[in-house]
C-alpha cells in the first residue's frame, strides 16, 4: 500500500511540468506551416512531446511493474532497498557530527516508517553535542511523523534512556585518575555495626551513586552483594530473609562485605559494569582487599554472571541464584509475557541498554553471558526454580548447556517453587562455606 502511495505522490508532482511541456510541444507542431522554415517547430515540438514522456516515465513504470512483479514472483514485496545508516554512522565516528545529523535527517525524510534515525539524531544531541533542547525537537519531529503506534512507544522509550546520559556536574577526575568516595558511617537501624556509605560519582557520566562496606573482621575476602530488582543497595541489610539467614553467616565468616547500589535497576549494563569495576578497586586501595566473591540472586545473580564473565580477573567465585543469562532473550521474554514486575523490568533493562535489543544488539550482545561462558573459569553455584514466573529455568538451563563438563560447577533445580525458593532452600550457604574453606 506504501509503494502506491509513493508512486501516485510522484505521479502529481511530475504531471505539472509534463503537461506544460506537452502543451509547448503539441502548440509548436499544430501551428508548423511551410516547407523547410516549420522544420525547427517540428524538431522542437517533437523534443518537447519526449521530454514529457520522460518525465512521466518512472512513476509510470513503477505503476506498470507494481502488480505485474507479484504475477511473476507471487508472495514476494518489492520494496525500496533497505536504508544506509553506514554513510552518517562513519561521518559521526570521525566527528562530523552535524553533517552525521543531516545524513541521518535525510533518510528521515525518504523513509518516514523509520524509527531509527530519530534515535540516532537523538543520541548524537545528547551525547556528543550536549543539545538537550534539539534533542527534544528531534523527538517530537519523530514522534509527530511516526504512523506505528509501536514505533512511538520505542522512540519515547529510546529518549528517555539517551536523555539520562545528560547529566549536570561533570565527572570525578580525569578518565585515568581512580574513583573519588567520601566515606561516612551508615547509621541505619538495621546496621550490625561498623557499616560505612561510599558517596562517588560516576567516572564515566556524573552520576552520583552510593554502596555499603562492611570491613571484614578477619582476612582481606569479601563479599559483593549486588540488589535485586526493585531493591537498593542496602538489601543485605534491611530485607527480613536475606538479613536472618545470609548476614549472620557472612559476620560468622569474618568476610568483608561490598553492597553496591549500582545504578538501581540496571542489570549490570556497560556503565554499572565500569562503575563496579572503579568500586572493586576503591575497596582494595581502602580496605586492602585481594578476593571477591560474588553472591547474590535474581538481578544480582544476572550482574554476578555478566560481570564475571566480562572481568573474571576481579571474581574468586560465582553464586547466580535464578538469574538471567541472556540479557537479551530475557528482555523479549518479557515483553512476550507482559504483565505486572516482568513490564518494569523489561522498561528498565531497555532503560539501561539504551533500547530495545532490536535497535541496539551490540550492548545486548556484549554482556550475552551464555555467550561469554568460556571466560567463567571459577567455581560456580547456580539455582532456579521450575515454577519461576519471573525469570524463566531456561535462562540458567542455556548457561548449564554451555558449561557442560565445567567440574567445578554445582547447579541445584528445584522442582516447581517460585522465583524465591533458590535464595532459601537449595544448599547455597553449605556450598560457599566449603568453597571458602578450599
Amino acid at each position: 500500500m506504501n509503494n502506491y502511495r509513493d508512486i501516485f505522490l510522484s505521479l502529481a508532482k511530475r504531471s505539472v511540468p509534463a503537461v506544460a511541456v506537452y502543451l509547448v510541444g503539441w502548440q509548436l507542431l499544430a501551428s508548423a506551416e511551410g516547407g523547410w522554415a516549420a522544420v525547427w517547430q517540428l524538431l522542437v515540438g517533437m523534443a518537447c512531446l519526449v521530454a514529457a514522456a520522460v518525465i512521466l516515465a518512472p512513476p509510470l513504470a513503477r505503476l506498470a511493474a507494481e502488480p505485474w512483479g507479484s504475477l511473476f514472483w507471487p508472495g514476494e514485496r518489492f520494496d525500496r532497498p533497505p536504508p544506509v545508516y553506514s554513510i552518517p554512522q562513519a561521518m559521526r565516528a570521525r566527528g562530523m557530527y552535524e553533517e552525521a545529523m543531516r545524513g541521518f535527517e535525510k533518510i528521515s525524510e525518504e523513509y518516514p516508517d523509520e524509527v531509527k534515525p530519530y534515535v540516532e539524531m537523538i543520541d548524537i544531541a545528547i551525547v556528543n553535542l550536549r543539545d538537550a533542547g534539539r534533542a527534544r525537537q528531534i523527538y517530537r519531529r519523530g514522534i509527530s511523523r511516526l504512523k506505528s503506534v509501536e514505533d512511538r512507544e520505542i522512540l519515547a522509550r529510546m529518549y528517555a534512556a539517551i536523555s539520562t546520559r545528560l547529566r549536570t556536574g561533570g565527572c570525578c577526575g580525569s578518565a585515568g585518575a581512580g574513583l573519588r568516595i567520601s566515606k561516612e558511617a551508615w547509621n541505619h537501624p538495621d546496621s550490625p555495626g561498623g557499616v560505612e556509605r561510599l558517596s562517588y560519582a560516576s567516572r564515566l557520566d556524573g552520576l552520583n551513586d552510593w554502596a555499603l562496606a562492611m570491613p571484614p573482621a578477619k582476612g582481606r575476602t569479601w563479599i559483593v552483594h549486588l540488589h535485586g530488582h526493585g531493591s537498593g543497595g542496602d538489601q543485605l541489610f534491611t530485607r527480613p530473609d536475606l538479613r536472618a539467614m545470609w548476614l549472620p553467616r557472612y559476620l560468622e565468616l569474618g568476610l568483608g562485605i561490598l553492597s553496591p547500589n549500582l545504578r538501581g535497576n540496571a542489570w549490570m549494563c556497560p556503565e554499572a559494569a565500569a562503575d563496579l569495576g572503579d568500586l572493586l578497586n576503591v575497596v582494595r586501595s581502602e580496605y586492602g582487599a585481594c578476593k571477591f566473591c560474588f553472591v547474590s540472586g535474581s538481578m544480582g545473580g544476572a550482574g554476578n554472571l555478566i560481570y564475571a564473565a566480562l572481568h573474571p580477573e576481579d571474581v574468586a567465585l560465582v553464586v547466580a541464584l535464578c538469574p538471567a543469562t541472556d540479557i537479551a532473550s530475557y528482555c523479549l521474554w518479557c515483553r512476550a509475557h507482559p504483565g505486572g514486575v516482568r513490564d518494569e523490568i523489561r522498561d528498565a533493562i531497555e532503560l539501561a541498554y539504551g533500547g530495545p535489543p532490536e535497535l541496539v544488539s551490540d550492548r545486548y550482545a556484549a554482556h550475552c553471558v551464555t555467550a561469554l561462558a568460556d571466560r567463567l573459569m571459577m567455581p560456580m553455584f547456580l539455582s532456579h526454580a521450575t515454577g519461576d514466573e519471573v525469570i524463566p529455568v531456561e535462562q540458567s538451563r542455556g548457561l548449564l548447556k554451555r558449561l557442560a563438563g565445567k567440574d567445578n560447577l554445582a547447579y541445584v533445580e528445584i522442582d516447581g517453587g517460585n522465583h524465591d525458593s533458590p535464595l532459601h532452600g537449595a544448599g547455597m550457604l553449605e556450598w560457599l562455606d566449603a568453597a571458602l574453606r578450599e
